[in-house]
């Protein structure tokens, strides 16, 4: 006699539930994660702080305006701006892979993503002819106005500090001293001091009072301030003057025309005449600049231009220096360079060494860390939120699938298995997932970055960092890495058309189970089911015990499925009574699933007892429909099994007509494409009909089902009812 179960189905469908809309709030809370990543994305475009990188135009009339940057672009590096001689200039992207031409009144950004630009190393970037020549790290690359140009591991280092690009080729020096020259399609390399007649040889170049300068005049000279102030002749570099010893160390050109040099030492700032080699000098306190420092100079004719703290002068012989005005902006704004144009118009880029959020916006180190955080905190809010409970309640199925496993006959006297859910595999777990949501998150968003250039900075970090959360999201569920396998797609075919021994052979599986072979595809889960949709249950039985012994691997979705499966074989051998507990196991592990309630709903219509609580168990099992499982043909099949599960209940309580209606709703589905879930819907049909006292259309359906799997356990279970219909001679209801 058939056993009743001792389910508290109330209770377990309220925890179902429960179970179910803690998911719903995972969804919520990456939705807000979501719209969060894209209000910062938003803050980026728009610059809700407050500019850190401005430059102004003093032009002709002694009027100062502001240049907007491309495209509110505040990451734009104001510091590298360089004038071309078309009255152009030309600017770095704060992500340095992309770059921005100022000309006729408007920004252009010049994408480089195919040069290969690596943004953690130092750009330096110079203009002749109106073409940009840059270095980035070890590599040089080169933009004539229509196509991009690449030098790859050039360079002797990774660390360029000053460059120049002129009629005598480019010039680049590191960090380490080395001078680097590329002339005529060819690369030469030396040492400063070895070019440098007398320059001390363990100069540290990286120190502020070393670093070197180059100009280039209209008439080709270039001019290199280091250690005192040098000429190239064309093939090597020649002393044009130094101060006493003390004082070589410190030079930095301010600016030059084909008869004098500006530059800065540590006298103060000194003119040379190139013909007669004669040297103004000026001392800065005698000028009255304010905190004895020159921010930078320019020069354009005979006039020089330098800034100090907030004050701009200019010297023009007969009128001695001048004070022009007070730089516009804050007072947190500090000039960082000084360029003028063929028009004679002055720009001055302004940088803000204010408060930490200001300087988040501009690119510098702690402001990034800054900005990053905030993404960085919500996807770790999101993952404890997620995985502690998760945690916590795996933790409580595990104890209550080992209660449970350990009594049943076939795990009777085994040793239970340590608890796979402790503190430290939390953490484990909740450390890889983060640092693979940010690795992801990352990727995407430095390469949509690269593509776009900063000047969409917002847009490309909403998006890139949008997509990559939700990707990476589903690649921990394992979605987009099990629909995107090749072998998995091909198993689920194999299964939806009824090639079970093919599926079988192709995932190493051995009748005699002697050996399992060691295939590429060689998996057991598709072995199982393999085993019962060809309805060979003695063989799948022992792979099925297999599969819930590994249950402290922490899956309790397989542990279930397979307990689940246990009984029907179970029930399908004629051990009928042993497959309720497996029934009763599954539902307990996952009540937020059909799976037990619809597997309980097969047990009484087997048994043929029971219809009201088969018809109660069946109306739960409809509550918790499948979402997604690895493949819409799963899912399909899993849904329209629950379906008509609930139809048959119906049809057991006398209520056919809704259960026709049902099974008909079922029929016209989109999946019956699929031969295998057909022949499912068929035999259930067929089954309903009998049921029903229609023995005909019983077996249209069941002769239906049979041609669609007639190798598997949907057309073996067809045959038999068609058989006990021939017997009966369709004389009445099959009760």
């Amino acid at each position: 006699m058939a056993q009743h179960d001792s389910l508290d189905l109330p209770t377990l469908a309220a925890q179902g539930q429960r179970y179910r809309r803690a998911a719903r709030s995972r969804w919520l809370r990456m939705a807000l994660i979501l719209l969060i990543l894209m209000l910062i994305g938003i803050a980026l475009t728009y610059n809700v702080s407050a500019p850190t990188n401005q430059v102004y135009r003093l032009d002709a009339n002694g009027e100062w305006s502001r240049l907007d940057l491309p495209m509110g672009n505040v990451l734009a590096r104001a510091d590298t701006l360089v004038a071309g001689g078309d009255g152009s200039l030309w600017m770095i992207d704060g992500s340095g892979l992309a770059f921005s031409r100022y000309r006729d009144d408007q920004w252009e950004t010049i994408q480089s993503f195919e040069i290969g630009l690596n943004p953690l190393t130092q750009t330096l970037i110079a203009v002749d002819d109106n073409q940009l020549w840059g270095v980035n790290g070890s590599n040089m690359f080169h933009f004539d106005g229509v196509r991009w140009e690449s030098f790859f591991k050039v360079l002797p280092s990774d660390f360029p500090l000053a460059m120049t690009a002129g009629p005598y080729g480019v010039f680049v020096v590191d960090i380490y001293g080395n001078l680097s020259r590329f002339w005529q399609g060819a690369w030469k390399h030396t040492t400063v001091s070895k070019a440098l007649t007398g320059v001390d040889p363990e100069s540290v170049l990286y120190d502020e009072s070393f670093t070197p300068t180059f100009i280039q005049v209209p008439n080709g000279t270039l001019w290199l301030a280091y250690q005192g102030l040098w000429k190239f002749s064309g093939d090597s570099w020649q002393r044009a003057h130094s101060d006493d010893a003390w004082n070589e160390a410190y030079y930095w050109l301010l600016g030059a025309t084909d008869q004098t040099v500006w530059y800065l030492n540590g006298y103060g700032i000194e003119r040379l005449d190139v013909a007669s080699g004669e040297v103004d000098s000026f001392s800065l306190q005698s000028l009255g600049l304010k905190d004895d420092y020159i921010w930078a100079g320019a020069l354009h004719g005979d006039r020089l231009w330098v800034v100090s703290d907030d004050t701009l002068y200019v010297y023009e012989d007969g009128d001695g220096w001048q004070t022009v005005a007070n730089l516009p902006g804050t007072p947190d704004l500090s000039p960082v360079e000084l360029v003028s144009d063929s028009e004679g118009a002055i720009y001055v880029t302004m940088y803000d060494y204010g408060t930490a959020l200001r300087e988040s916006y501009s690119g510098a180190v702690g402001g990034t860390l800054l900005t990053l955080l905030i993404p960085l905190l919500l996807i770790a809010a999101d993952l404890f939120l997620r995985y502690l409970p998760e945690w916590l309640q795996n933790h409580r199925r595990w104890r209550e699938m080992q209660r449970l496993v350990t009594v049943l006959p076939e795990f009777a006297g085994e040793t239970p298995v340590s608890d796979p859910f402790t503190f430290g595999r939390f953490l484990l777990g909740f450390g890889v997932q983060f640092v693979w949501i940010v690795i992801v998150m990352s990727g995407i968003t430095v390469t949509l970055i690269q593509v776009t250039g900063t000047a969409h900075l917002g847009l490309a970090f909403a998006i890139g960092a949008g997509l990559g959360y939700v990707g990476a999201r589903w690649l921990i569920g394992g979605q987009l890495l099990v629909l995107g396998d090749p072998s998995t797609r091909t198993n689920i075919r194999l299964l939806m058309h009824g090639e079970y021994d093919h599926l079988l052979e192709r995932n190493g599986y051995l009748a005699d189970r002697s050996a399992v072979q060691a295939t590429r595809h060689s998996n057991p889960m598709w072995q199982i089911y393999g085993l019962l949709l060809a309805g060979r249950h003695a063989e799948a039985l022992p792979l099925l015990r297999d599969s819930i012994r590994t249950f402290n691997s922490g899956n309790f979705v397989n542990s279930a499925l397979s307990a689940a499966n246990l009984g029907y074989c179970l029930m399908y051998l004629d051990r009928i009574d042993e497959a309720l507990p497996y029934f009763e196991l599954t539902t307990h592990l996952v009540p937020e699933m059909a799976t037990g309630y619809a597997a309980l709903t097969h047990y009484y219509l087997k048994t043929k007892t029971q219809p009201a609580r088969a018809l109660e168990m069946a109306e739960v099992a409809a509550r918790f429909q499948p979402r997604q499982l690895i493949s819409n043909a799963i899912t399909d099949y899993g849904r329209l099994g629950s379906q008509m599960i609930h139809a048959r209940a119906l049809a057991f309580n006398g209520r056919c007509d809704e259960a026709e209606r049902l099974a008909e709703r079922a029929l016209a589905d989109r999946a019956m494409k699929q031969p295998v879930i057909a022949a499912s819907i068929h035999v259930d049909r067929g089954q309903i009909a009998l049921i029903c006292g229609q023995p005909d259309t019983a077996r249209a359906h069941l002769e239906q089902g049979l041609a669609l799997d007639p190798n598997g356990s949907d057309g073996m279970l067809a045959r038999e009812l068609l058989n006990e219909l021939a017997e009966v001679g369709a004389s009445g209801p099959m009760a």
